[in-house]
């Protein structure tokens, strides 16, 4: 179990930093400022720990109370509904992004950084599994989301991404709501 939830913080990590815009934004402005290689990488190191850590503060702190006040059976219960409700967010948000019609290129470089919800119900999934367990996870997810977006910025400043920046954001988020719910049928049924 403990590595099926690692490899799940990791995929979600990984999935959710592809979308273009936590990477376009930043590839648009370090062309249109002319900023240098290494500033663009470092701008790109501090997104990817500043998003990690907020959406790793914000999981562990919902984690944490969900723990402290429900009992161990419920919480597999509440990983499932979280799942299930994070998955139906995400879906629901990529479209209204899709029907608003913004350019990934227009996206705010603070939408970058935004909390994540769901590593939450990851933590939750986790949680009966120890205090090593939670916190592997958060570092494997906070590792993966930095390599991701410094990985994307850099292969994006050599060229090689020019497809992929016009991969729509909600495509990104229908796959990753899509392994969440997947993981809501698997803690279910496990």
């Amino acid at each position: 179990m403990i590595y099926y939830i690692l490899g799940l913080a990791a995929a979600i990590a990984a999935l959710h930093m592809v979308a273009p815009d936590h990477w376009v934004p930043l590839s648009a402005l370090s062309v249109r400022s002319g900023y240098t290689q290494r500033k663009t990488l470092s701008l790109s190191l501090l997104i990817g720990i500043t998003h990690g850590l907020a959406t790793s503060a914000l999981s562990a702190s919902v984690a944490f109370l969900g723990l402290v006040f429900l009992s161990g059976a419920l919480v597999r219960y509440i990983s499932f509904v979280l799942l299930i409700a994070v998955s139906v967010y995400i879906v629901a948000n990529a479209i209204r992004e899709q029907s608003a019609g913004t350019e990934v290129q227009q996206v705010s470089l603070a939408a970058s950084v935004i909390p994540d919800p769901a590593l939450v119900p990851i933590l939750l999934l986790a949680s009966p599994s120890g205090l090593y367990t939670l916190s592997v996870a958060i570092v494997v997810f906070l590792a993966v989301t930095v390599a991701t977006v410094v990985c994307m910025v850099y292969v994006s400043m050599l060229g090689y991404l020019r497809g992929l920046s016009g991969l729509r954001p909600a495509t990104v988020d229908y796959i990753v709501a899509a392994v969440l719910a997947g993981t809501a049928l698997y803690v279910l049924l496990s």
